[in-house]
């Protein structure tokens, strides 16, 4: 009798040790003390079921770990339960078939993995369950292609890379299908022929890159494919034209070191405004506009590292301040002051960025 109260006792310690051991579940929290993972645990490594839970509870994501790698089916969830993403890990790199769902349970997207390397082409789709994107250009691979299309099922831009990094042709296309423009690319830089057409197919532009500088002969044609101009480019310093409007060639930039170094002048369609770009040295650093009618100022304004910065100013056709507005890494920030066309002050506004707060006061 004493042998068999020994026999079990030891049978009772051996599965208190064992529910010990299975029993090692260790959790994180967020911020807000709601549960962020929990997985269990077998000699210090993860070893188990895992899950993680957003900031509000829901669960965000879920698979097995068996000595400290991820393996076999993982699946990340929507906040109403439904599946986001679902796919395999072997000895903790995906592999094979990776699949990504919409809200409603449409595909999303297709990814293939090898010991956790892309593969294959990977596929998005819109939610009406055309293709959105096909894409090999992978850092793993050698060559690769990546097409981008509208909603429409029309091809939008096909690019060749190698390793990832833009190589080959690039070229982009008009919503109606036709080719706009076709540039050459050497290891991510513009290097070599570069074509721009219109939507009738005929050339508008040919130029050359030299290692991502502007270089060599650049020619312009007019809507009926004749020769219109021509500008020589060396070293990155030249005189591009454009067209702005429909009449031909209206707009020319001067670049000095690759860089626009220019007064611009230009005006757009459906507006009576002539605008006026001050560059130096590739950066943008004001922008005024002018009345056609009598050559009133319309506004102005300043920038800095490409971002409105500074007081920006309209005014009406009769010459009387509309409103002074100041900017702040293109956010409104601290009072603005709105006038009515009799040059009256009418309103003062302060606000603290875009989405800060806002108040409003009518004189």
């Amino acid at each position: 009798m004493h042998e068999f109260q020994k026999m079990m006792f030891l049978a009772w310690l051996c599965a208190v040790l064992i529910a010990c051991e299975e029993d090692d579940i260790r959790q994180t929290e967020h911020y807000n003390g709601i549960r962020k993972t929990q997985v269990a645990y077998k000699n210090d490594k993860p070893h188990g079921e895992f899950k993680r839970w957003t900031s509000h509870g829901d669960l965000a994501e879920s698979g097995i770990y068996k000595n400290g790698f991820r393996e076999g089916e993982w699946t990340e969830w929507f906040a109403n339960g439904k599946i986001q993403a679902r796919g395999q890990y072997e000895h903790g790199k995906m592999q094979g078939l990776w699949l990504g769902y919409y809200h409603d349970g449409k595909i999303a997207w297709e990814r293939t993995y090898k010991d956790g390397e892309p593969v294959g082409i990977w596929t998005e789709y819109y939610p009406s369950g055309k293709i959105q994107e096909r894409n090999s250009c992978f850092k793993n691979a050698q060559t690769g292609v990546r097409e981008v299309f509208a909603a429409s099922g029309k091809r939008e831009r096909l690019e060749h890379c190698k390793y990832g990094i833009l190589n080959g042709s690039v070229e982009t296309y008009y919503p109606g299908g036709a080719l706009e423009s076709s540039h050459q690319y050497s290891e991510g830089t513009l290097h070599g022929k570069a074509i721009l057409f219109r939507a009738t197919g005929k050339i508008w532009r040919t130029a050359f890159y030299k290692f991502g500088l502007r270089d060599s002969l650049w020619t312009y044609y007019s809507q009926d494919g004749s020769e219109e101009k021509t500008s020589l480019f060396k070293n990155g310093n030249g005189i591009a034209y454009g067209e702005l409007g429909e009449k031909g060639i209206d707009a020319e930039t001067t670049f000095v070191n690759n860089l626009v170094q220019d007064t611009i002048r230009y005006t757009l369609p459906g507006h009576s405004l002539l605008y006026e770009e001050i560059w130096h040295q590739g950066e943008k650093l004001k922008l005024t506009s002018r009345y056609t009618q009598n050559n009133q100022i319309a506004s102005e304004g300043f920038f800095s590292n490409g971002k409105r910065n500074g007081f920006w100013r309209n005014w009406y056709l009769n010459g009387k301040l509309k409103d002074s507005l100041f900017y702040k890494d293109d956010e409104v920030q601290g009072e603005q002051l709105h006038y009515d066309s009799t040059g009256k002050l009418y309103m003062r506004k302060t606000q603290f960025g875009k989405n800060g707060p806002m108040q409003v006061k009518f004189e």
